[in-house]
């Protein structure tokens, strides 16, 4: 089972996800404090929070299941246009 294996190799985004520093819980953390200051912003803020937390519970599932981060995460990259975007 991932259970033993987990225990002795915890994956990396996992431990952001423990330390309650995952971009999922940055993203929270952003638009509840946004919310606050921009109407457009609160407006959205329930289903964006909602999202987030629900990513935050199928994290939870596979990581238990599986014992590693999941494939969207492993498995990421940035996009071409946001490099370019955040280039001087």
């Amino acid at each position: 089972m991932a259970t033993h294996k987990y225990l002795l190799n915890t994956p990396p985004f996992d431990l952001f996800v423990q330390n309650l520093a995952s971009r999922y819980h940055v993203v929270v953390q952003a638009v509840r404090a946004v919310a606050e200051m921009n109407s457009n912003v609160a407006a959205q803020s329930d289903s964006i929070v909602s999202h987030y937390e629900e990513k935050l519970i199928a994290h939870h599932d596979y990581i238990r299941k599986h014992g590693e981060d999941m494939p969207e995460i492993v498995d990421w990259q940035w996009s071409r246009d946001v490099i370019t975007a955040c280039k001087y």
